[in-house]
């Protein structure tokens, strides 16, 4: 009886673990090119600080220049949805600031896609654009000056922003908007797409377009 009953849970915990995984397979897929433009478009956005106001004080476009390894001017070509980011592939125009041999570079960007399915089904759940301390996704064949640090356990061609505000700039220089969370359910993603960046403080849009200026004033070449 003893050993029945410990076989019946040995194999309902046996299931659990498959349903579990199946559920996790399908919960993030790659959603960039399963939707259509108008559904990217319109979906909400969910905002996520990971910065506080008191990292923000020290941040100016020295200390963002000495903790980065590589500055390049890139053009953004295609991109994929992650977990919990999204990894695009550039063509490197020009380097700025270290050594990098390939024409082709990927970077992980903090934003993203959430696309929560039902578990043993293709139906679409829960789906929101995820923005992560303001930072508005690169759009495809734009040219941006890009501060990045090398991926950890990635290939040799693989990097990350230097930092998630201050690291991403577009040649041609565009509006930046101020996140308001009263608004919460009314920002969609062609409302913000727009921004080259969509801090939620005017400190926080002040000190960016500082650091821009400053960008942009030591590599006049670009301007």
């Amino acid at each position: 009886m003893i050993r029945k009953i410990l076989t019946c849970v040995v194999i309902g915990i046996f299931v659990c673990s498959v349903v579990f995984t199946i559920f996790l397979k399908y919960s993030y897929k790659d959603q960039y090119a399963a939707l259509e433009k108008n559904e990217v478009d319109n979906l909400l956005i969910s905002y996520y600080s990971l910065y506080t106001n008191e990292d923000e004080d020290e941040i100016t476009f020295e200390t963002i220049s000495q903790n980065t390894e590589l500055i390049i001017q890139a053009i953004c070509e295609e991109r994929t949805t992650q977990y919990r980011c999204t990894l695009l592939r550039l063509s490197v125009v020009q380097i700025l600031k270290g050594v990098y041999e390939e024409n082709e570079i990927f970077v992980y960007e903090p934003s993203y896609i959430f696309a929560r399915s039902m578990p043993l089904t293709y139906k679409k759940g829960i789906m929101r654009f995820c923005i992560v301390d303001g930072y508005i996704p690169m759009s495809m064949n734009n040219q941006y000056i890009l501060f990045l640090n090398k991926a950890e356990n990635a290939p040799s061609d693989s990097y990350v922003l230097a930092h998630n505000q201050y690291s991403k700039f577009p040649v041609i220089a565009g509006d930046i908007g101020i996140y308001d969370s009263s608004h919460l359910n009314t920002y969609k993603y062609m409302n913000i797409m727009g921004y080259d960046f969509w801090p939620d403080s005017e400190e926080l849009r002040t000190n960016y377009i500082i650091i821009r200026n400053e960008v942009f004033q030591k590599y006049s070449v670009l301007k």
